[in-house]
This record gives C-alpha cells, sequence and structure tokens, in this order.
C-alpha cells in the first residue's frame, strides 16, 4: 500500500523510496505501538539491539519497517514486471524484486543511518529521525525533478517499447482514493483498538524464552550479541517492557518454554505518542493521494 501511493506520485526513484518510508513507517509504528502493549509480540529483555525503547517499544523496529517500505519502490522500479510478458516472467521479476528488496535493498538505511549512529552512543530513535528526515528531503527533491522538460520527438521504432514509467504512475493514481481510504481505514481500527481495550487485562500464554533464572547465556545476531538464554520473572520491568510474567508463574529449576505473560498499563505517555504517530501516518496519507491527483492531471 505504500508503494502502490507513493509510485503513484510522479516523483524519482529516492522520492518514491523516501515517501513510501514515511507512509509505512508512520503507519506500521501505530500498530507497532499497539501490538507491543496487547502483547501480539514482545521483545527480548536484555537484547542490545532491542535497549532503546520509547514507550516499550525498541527504536529497531520502527526502522526496520521503515528501511523496508523504502526498499521496496526501487526494487520494483528494477524488476517492475510488464504484463506484455509471459507468466513465468512476471513470476521470476517479482521473485528477484523480493529478494533485492528484502536481503539487499533493506540494509542500506542501516548500514547508513543505525549502526553508526547506535554503535556510537547515540539513540536509535535518533537515527530514525535522521532517516524520515533524509526521505523527506529526498521527496521534496523529487517533486522538484518530477517534470523534466519535454523531450524531442524521436522516430519510432520497430522494436517493442520498454513499459514506461508514466504507465505505471498513470495506474497507481487512478486507485489513488481507495489505497487511501484503506490506509486511513486501518489507521481508524488501531486508534479504535488502543482506545477500547485494556492491554493490562491481556494475558499470553504460549511459547517463549525458556522460563529461567540463571540460565546462562547465548549468542544472538549471528553472534554479534550475547544475551541471557533465559526469561527471569525478576529482570522484567513492566513499565519498559509491556509486559510481565504473571503472578501464578514460578519459573521451575529446571525452567520450561509454555508459560503465561500479563500486560502492562497504557500510561497516557503511550497514548500520546500513539496520536502523534497517528497524526503523521494521516498527513503523509494525504499528501500521497493529493499529490497523486496533481500527477493524474498531468497524465
Amino acid at each position: 500500500l505504500p508503494t502502490a501511493l507513493a509510485m503513484a506520485c510522479d516523483l524519482d526513484a529516492l522520492g518514491e523510496a523516501g515517501l513510501a518510508a514515511l507512509v509505512g513507517g508512520f503507519l506500521y509504528q501505530t500498530f507497532g505501538i499497539l501490538g507491543n502493549k496487547h502483547l501480539w509480540w514482545v521483545f527480548h529483555v536484555d537484547e542490545r539491539l532491542f535497549d532503546d525503547r520509547w514507550f516499550g517499544d525498541p527504536a529497531a523496529h520502527p526502522f526496520w519497517m521503515t528501511a523496508t517500505a523504502w526498499s521496496i519502490p526501487l526494487a520494483v522500479r528494477a524488476f517492475a514486471p510488464d504484463d506484455r510478458v509471459g507468466h513465468g516472467a512476471v513470476l521470476l521479476r517479482s521473485f528477484a524484486c523480493a529478494v533485492v528488496a528484502y536481503l539487499v535493498l533493506i540494509n542500506v538505511p542501516f548500514l547508513a543511518f543505525y549502526y553508526p549512529m547506535y554503535f556510537n552512543g547515540v539513540s536509535g530513535y535518533w537515527a530514525l529521525h535522521f532517516f524520515r528526515a533524509a526521505c523527506a528531503l529526498c521527496v521534496w527533491r523529487g517533486r522538484r525533478r518530477a517534470a523534466p522538460p519535454p523531450a524531442k520527438k524521436a522516430k519510432r521504432s520497430k522494436a517493442p517499447a520498454s513499459l514506461d514509467q508514466s504507465v505505471v504512475v498513470a495506474g497507481f493514481a487512478a486507485d489513488r482514493h481507495r489505497n487511501g481510504a484503506l490506509a486511513l481505514s486501518w489507521l481508524g481500527v488501531v486508534l479504535a483498538l488502543s482506545s477500547s481495550c485494556d492491554p493490562a487485562k491481556v494475558r499470553r500464554t504460549g511459547y517463549g524464552q525458556f522460563l529461567m533464572c540463571n540460565a546462562g547465556t547465548e549468542t544472538s545476531f549471528w553472534g554479534l550479541f550475547v544475551r541471557e538464554a533465559g526469561l527471569c520473572p525478576r529482570d522484567v520491568r513492566p513499565e519498559e517492557h509491556n509486559f510481565r510474567v504473571c503472578d501464578d508463574e514460578t519459573p521451575p529449576a529446571d525452567g520450561r518454554e509454555w508459560y503465561t505473560l500479563c500486560g502492562a498499563a497504557m500510561d497516557e505517555g503511550t497514548h500520546a505518542w500513539l496520536a502523534l504517530h497517528a497524526f503523521l501516518a494521516a498527513a503523509t496519507v494525504l499528501y500521497a493521494v493529493s499529490r497523486a491527483k496533481d500527477a493524474a492531471k498531468l497524465e
């Protein structure tokens, strides 16, 4: 959805990637804050890469999704399936697009912003803010460069033309209202859940990190970090980690993987943080729809 909205705006490649990153990053962060509070997922309490948290949500989490949204339009531009070729070629190009986006391009923002700043003592959220600022700059620059001067008429060639970018823009621009409505509806559902459901009443039973104190250590992220092998109830801080080991759960001496976690209350700060990102998400979606409307007029 962020890719479709961004590619409807007739921006250059980096402008599309930047707008998709802003739309996708803000949309997902509202969902990420809510999901973390309601224990749809939990993060290791002593993972170094997850140390930097705001209201329980590690900075690496929204950065990862913002980087994902940034990488997809670039890969789509490079491997855009052309419906004039066979289904096999379309599937092959789509597969190449996914591999390049999720295994190669997604690492560029981490190498350029997150790792250099985080491992030098700068907050991971500052890395996220700098990345978002760079994306906004790319959108501004791409907006100015999106309408090049008209080219001279070229002689007709008998060779089949490659897929024209203007055709892609026109196709996405035609669906701009539907895509914008879907994004805003998603946002509405997230806000409704956040205001009507109390995470303090959540109980999550399932498999998790080994429940055991003094279980030793293990490596993570391909040996880059060392963390506790077990989850010890006394190490969990509900106000920071958004969960606690329920009172009726006592870790046995030999540990276990199946147990119950309880949620933590959502404070006013979390509500304000969620509302801020909901506003930013709505603003970027509306900008994309408005920009796509202008692009459609140009077509």
